[in-house]
């Protein structure tokens, strides 16, 4: 649909990178219009995994994940609805960073949906998506320093009660080792009240009918070359009745609510990043891949992926941290400490 069309200006995101020495070296690909899980775009191509080519490198910012993870570009940026930066990044085994809620301007970015896009970052480490982060984020936004910086007994809740594969599983152990060694508190933490499935398909929902909105002219011409399923699937939040739209805002505010009352006795949630390790092109995409992602759009919180290990097919295994909103520091310097003990899992067309 936009093939060929060259923006008038850079988004403040862009500027700001240009502004810090950056250098851009170009476009990465994508699913089309943000809005999918696999970067199989119908228009541009599909966008192979570094660690297995016949496998997704995750969406929508696969392009982003794939480039960094196979050394094209050192950082990347994305964006990140229901989980688009970090279920990427934890595919293609490097980081990716949500930081809080406004603290990216989002001026210049094309929205899917306004209540729940963020500008995320994407590279090799996390100090490189801190270094990234420092650059583009708003100095005035507050989202540094609002809470403690140190990890020194800084609380960590471990999710429990999740359905992950025994390797993902394993992962998080190791990470929960790393912060403790990092003189962490560790403590098991239960996610109960807080239904993460329902959380992802109301936030689903909101996406389809605020996109629909985005998209409007698109929808309504026949000939404007968007593909079928994307069509439909807006076109299925254009025709939602006001009140079901309702529902779904008021199921992400009850988690909101769920959320801020859990990080008053938690400094920083473990979790893994999605359930399952990156598909095969041939295999449906799997509809709870945004599960353990969703609730931080939700909650407008600070998240962070990054990797953990490579499970017995080589393919990297995510782990993700979250916090409250404002402590984009402390996620920051927990992933860091995490990073230093587990290392890193380059693809083997790179690895030295």
């Amino acid at each position: 649909v936009l093939r060929g069309t060259t923006p008038e200006r850079d988004a403040v995101a862009v500027l700001r990178l240009r502004g810090s020495d950056a250098v851009p070296l170009g476009k990465t690909n994508m699913d089309e219009a943000a809005f999918g899980a696999t970067n199989d775009n119908p228009h541009f191509g599909r966008c192979r995994n570094p660690h297995r080519l016949e496998f997704t490198p995750g969406g929508s910012s696969g392009g982003s994940a794939a480039a960094v993870a196979a050394g094209l570009a050192a950082a990347a940026l994305g964006s990140d609805t229901l989980g688009s930066v970090r279920i990427p990044a934890s595919y293609c085994g490097c980081a990716g960073f949500k930081p809080t809620r406004g603290s990216i301007p989002t001026a210049g970015l094309i929205p899917l949906s306004a209540s729940l896009d963020e500008i995320g970052v994407l590279a090799r480490s996390v100090g490189d998506c801190a270094a990234v982060f420092e650059a583009i984020r708003d100095a005035g936004s507050g989202t540094v320093g609002a809470r403690p910086r140190t990890l020194e007994r800084a609380r960590v809740g471990v999710v429990t009660g999740l359905e992950v594969a025994p390797e993902i599983a394993a992962a998080i152990a190791r990470t929960a080792a790393a912060l403790g060694a990092s003189a962490c508190i560790l403590a098991d933490c239960d996610l109960a009240g807080i239904d993460l499935a329902r959380v992802r398909r109301a936030g689903l929902l909101i996406a389809e009918a605020e996109g629909a909105r985005v998209h409007a002219r698109l929808l309504s011409d026949p000939a404007s070359g968007i593909s079928r399923s994307l069509r439909e699937a807006l076109g299925y939040g254009a025709a939602q009745a006001p009140e079901r739209i309702a529902q779904a805002r008021a199921v992400l505010h009850e988690a909101r609510q769920g959320l801020d009352a859990l990080f008053a006795s938690v400094d920083l949630l473990l979790l893994p990043t999605t359930p399952q390790t990156a598909f095969a092109f041939t295999s449906p995409a799997p509809s709870n891949q945004a599960d353990f992602t969703a609730f931080a759009n939700a909650g407008g919180m600070p998240a962070l992926s990054l990797a953990a290990g490579l499970s017995s097919e080589g393919l990297p295994l995510g782990v993700q941290l979250v916090a409250a909103r404002g402590a984009d520091a402390l996620v920051l310097e927990a992933g860091r400490a995490c990073e230093d003990v587990l290392g890193f899992f380059p693809p083997p067309m790179i690895a030295v």
